[in-house]
Formats: structure tokens, sequence, C-alpha cells
């Protein structure tokens, strides 16, 4: 393997310009899509306002999609 598969490994989603947490949560939405906020906020041990500040930006990225329904 080369040493720049290497590097983008251990670098993840921040070559994108993601933070290591909002790349925690989209990994977590990967894993479990419609996940709600107050878990995904749980699993990676942040607040309501930074968790929709985060998800603001992925989706204004393209990399998320907000989903109607459910609320709790």
């Amino acid at each position: 393997m080369s040493s720049a598969a290497d590097g983008w490994r251990r670098q993840g989603l921040q070559l994108l310009g993601l933070s290591p947490r909002a790349e925690a949560i989209y990994r977590a939405l990967l894993r479990k899509p419609g996940t709600l906020g107050i878990d995904l906020a749980e699993q990676v041990s942040c607040g309501a306002e930074e968790l929709d500040a985060l998800l603001e930006s992925m989706h204004a990225r393209g990399l998320i999609s907000r989903v109607q329904g459910r609320t709790q």
C-alpha cells in the first residue's frame, strides 16, 4: 500500500474539511441512517447547538440529506 493511501486513512474525511467530530457524526449516520439528533449527540458527546451546526455544514456540502418524519 502506498504512503499516500496510508495518509488518507489516517486523515479520513478531514481531507474534505470535516472536523473529527463531524466525521464521527457522518460515520454514525452511515452505520444507522435516520438516527435522531439526540442519539447522535450522545454518541459523539456534543451539545445540541454544536450538533445542529455540524449537521447543517454537512448538509450544505451535500454529504447528508434531511429526512422528514419521526421526531422522537
